[in-house]
């Protein structure tokens, strides 16, 4: 799998585009650059593209498993994270759904939404920048 960070969205998002095939191995490395790049802070939202990545396959469970932990281990590093992920439908929303939830069970906290266009997650990306901590619109 080929990923590439893009933070000139910044401060609405940071944008991790992945393409090809996914691995355990490429979505840590993908993710531990993203938290070691020098725009990352927690909190930070992410747009995943993930419209030219393969299916998941038969890895699927392993994947998200390996995602799961990580995100548990980096829980301060990432702090309360929303993720935005450009899917085609065949992708799997039910693996993103477990994923979620197997944070969650570890105490980590992320929200991942899948949206069918880039319109749809920019619009919920930013309409998270207009939020303040308790939930309130900004000023």
């Amino acid at each position: 799998m080929r990923w590439l960070i893009d933070d000139s969205f910044l401060p609405s998002y940071l944008r991790l585009t992945v393409e090809g095939k996914p691995t355990v191995d490429d979505y840590v490395a993908a993710w531990q650059a993203v938290i070691e790049h020098p725009s990352w802070k927690p909190g930070t939202r992410v747009l995943v593209d993930a419209k030219k990545r393969e299916q998941l396959g038969s890895d699927a469970p392993r994947i998200v498993e390996a995602m799961a932990r990580f995100f548990s281990d980096h829980s301060a590093d990432f702090g309360s994270v929303c993720v935005a992920s450009i899917t085609r439908p065949e992708q799997g929303y039910l693996y993103s759904r477990q994923f979620e939830y197997s944070i969650k069970l570890r105490g980590a906290y992320i929200t991942l939404n899948n949206f069918p266009d880039e319109a749809s997650a920019v619009e919920w990306l930013e309409q998270l920048t207009d939020m303040n901590d308790d939930g309130g619109l900004a000023p």
